[in-house]
């Protein structure tokens, strides 16, 4: 099949942090489809504007918008859209997969100018991932509340444009029908999926991290997200204490994303000084994605603290990949990730979080059995068999 993925963001190499699921979930599809043998060509809005090449995929940059939120919103669809009429020139593709809002393209179709179909994967909601993420009557997020609501209506134009909306997740078909007032025909879950082939136990990669940071007779709490108020980190924080009772030659481990996404970064190092834990906490940025699993390896437990919205977190699947203990939120779709309740803990509750963490830090036995029940579970989700189902639905669309 000749399929056209239009991402807002795709990575040059693995040498550089793949950050959000929005991102991250797209690449690893485009990849995996090329490798079953279609053809992907990619709209993107990279800075750079060109063409390149990543694997066989062929990725279109067309920059980005104008200025920020809901107008570069605005921009970016109507560059994605007169890129689109470019291409279509040169191919003739048989569906169109976008992972952000196609408002331009959705225009296009209504208008007779195209006749491809559109599906389009959310990832995730503006209008929920703002509430989660702003706490306050501040000027910032007094704005940003209000262009997720001007957001939401792009979004939902998009969407009932679209010949499907794949949600990730069964907890988000919930959210489509209820908050987006989607017709229930129209959404299809899919999970998201990992590369069991590259997100694997390897302890011999996990001694090289904990020798790169003179941790290797620690115990290692690892928190991989951004850093922002939503992922929660604040209350790994405030669990630390309770932790280091217990469990005294425990570091904490953040990888905490890319510079341009750590909004919360001050505030957060600003608790770590004042409970006395610098010592404690390691804060990585920019961590290039080739190095990823070794840094889910040399963990003993990692933790999921988010609060408010998480709708199905990529770090949940690749900690299980890696044969990781996973003790996280029972909040969203994780839930439905992990699949059991044994490591579950109410949200903004930093003492379940710590009791959990010590549990699994002291019962060497217990780390082992969550450890293989994990790594059971995400067989099912390993990309090439996600990819298979998309292509059932990309089918069934052309059909």
């Amino acid at each position: 099949m000749q399929i056209c993925i239009i991402v807002k963001e795709y990575p040059s190499s693995l040498n550089e942090p793949i950050v959000s699921g929005e991102i991250k979930n797209p690449f690893y599809l485009s990849q995996t489809l090329k490798k079953m043998g279609h053809n992907i060509t990619v709209i993107t809005h990279n800075k750079n504007k060109g063409i390149r090449d990543f694997n066989g995929v062929q990725i279109y940059s067309i920059g980005n918008g104008f200025l920020k939120g809901v107008v570069r919103s605005i921009t970016s669809a109507l560059n994605e859209a007169r890129g689109f009429l470019k291409l279509i020139k040169e191919e003739d593709f048989d569906v169109i997969h976008a992972h952000s809002s196609v408002t331009g393209l959705v225009l296009l179709r209504k208008a007779g100018k195209i006749r491809t179909p559109i599906i389009t994967t959310a990832h995730g909601t503006s209008l929920l991932e703002a509430k989660a993420n702003t706490e306050g009557l501040s000027l910032y997020n007094t704005l940003a509340k209000l262009n997720s609501w001007t957001q939401y209506y792009i979004d939902r134009f998009s969407w009932l444009g679209s010949d499907v909306v794949i949600s990730a997740g069964n907890h988000q078909v919930r959210e489509m029908l209820k908050v987006y007032k989607l017709p229930e025909e129209k959404v299809n879950p899919i999970s998201n999926g990992v590369d069991t082939s590259f997100y694997k136990p390897d302890p011999k990669a996990g001694n090289k991290i904990k020798e790169k940071y003179g941790i290797e007779d620690k115990r290692i709490v690892l928190f991989v997200g951004r850093l922002v108020r939503k992922k929660g980190l604040q209350y790994l924080i405030y669990s630390a204490p309770l932790i280091l009772r217990e469990v005294p030659d425990t570091v904490f481990l953040v990888i905490g994303g890319a510079d341009r996404f750590a909004q919360h970064e001050s505030e957060l190092r600003k608790k770590i000084k004042y409970l006395n834990l610098e010592g404690k906490f390691i804060i990585m940025k920019n961590v290039p994605e080739k190095d990823m699993p070794s840094h889910y390896n040399a963990a003993d437990v990692c933790v999921v603290p988010s609060i408010n919205y998480e709708p199905l977190p990529t770090v949940v699947f690749e900690a299980m990949a890696c044969g990781k203990p996973v003790v996280a939120s029972n909040l969203g779709g994780i839930p439905e990730q992990i699949g059991y309740k044994d490591t579950l803990v109410p949200q903004k509750n930093s003492k379940a979080l710590a009791i959990k963490i010590i549990e699994i830090l002291q019962d060497e036995e217990l780390a082992h059995t969550l450890s293989k029940r994990n790594r059971e579970k995400v067989k099912e989700l390993d990309w090439m068999k996600i990819a298979n189902i998309h292509v059932r639905v990309y089918r069934s669309l052309i059909e």
